[in-house]
């Protein structure tokens, strides 16, 4: 199907640098672009009307951590000036000791509800990207886990995605004092890795295969 997205600001890629066309139109068809311009006088079996916005193409966004950042959109501005007004303290580091409920970096596999908890997560993080113009992301630092549940959304609604698990050998932690302190754990770090691996020496060993 031959779709037309007529919009208001049309921001196209031309001579190596971005440009930027008003009262434009996009025109596709299927996963290719046929047409960027001014005025598009060919078939079309759907319009767009995009009228007072902006057409562009899918933004890249390198840095992304997986749903238990969600709370952050729901209570920003609140935290401590020292970080923005973010509540970084208050949200995602706990108390020595402590564990952040609901925050997927503290289930593993098998644990209780941590199935259901890893699918939310991650039809959480795509919709996000998606509803915010994002169509390629890199999730950086989630557990395998969190990986295995993003794999499957981002197939399902076709976004591309740079995932791959990570691991850590320690905790940000509050203090009696609310101050940030850092709990280190060799052995988690290293479970961890073994962990990452898995997928990776898996393909490779698969490749190498006569």
């Amino acid at each position: 199907m031959r779709t037309k997205i007529a919009a208001t600001w049309i921001v196209p890629h031309q001579s190596g640098k971005h440009a930027l066309i008003r009262e434009g139109e996009v025109v596709f068809e299927d996963a290719k672009i046929l047409y960027v311009g001014k005025k598009f006088d060919g078939h079309v079996d759907k319009i767009i009307d995009a009228t007072g916005k902006t057409s562009c193409a899918g933004l890249i966004d390198t840095h992304v951590h997986s749903g238990h950042r969600a709370s952050h959109r729901l209570i920003s501005d609140t935290g401590r000036p020292m970080y923005y007004g973010q509540p970084f303290l208050e949200i995602s580091v706990p108390k020595e000791g402590k564990i952040v409920k609901g925050d997927p970096r503290y289930l593993r596999h098998g644990d209780a509800g941590s199935a259901a908890a890893f699918e939310l997560n991650a039809a959480f993080t795509v919709a996000e990207l998606l509803r915010n113009g994002v169509t390629t992301f890199v999730e950086y630092g989630s557990q395998l886990s969190v990986q295995d549940a993003l794999l499957t959304e981002v197939t399902r609604l076709g976004v591309r995605a740079y995932l791959a698990p990570g691991y850590d050998c320690g905790r940000w932690v509050a203090d009696a004092e609310g101050r940030l302190k850092r709990v280190r754990n060799d052995e988690l770090g290293r479970e961890g890795l073994r962990t990452a691996r898995r997928p990776l020496m898996s393909a490779i060993l698969s490749s190498s295969d006569p």
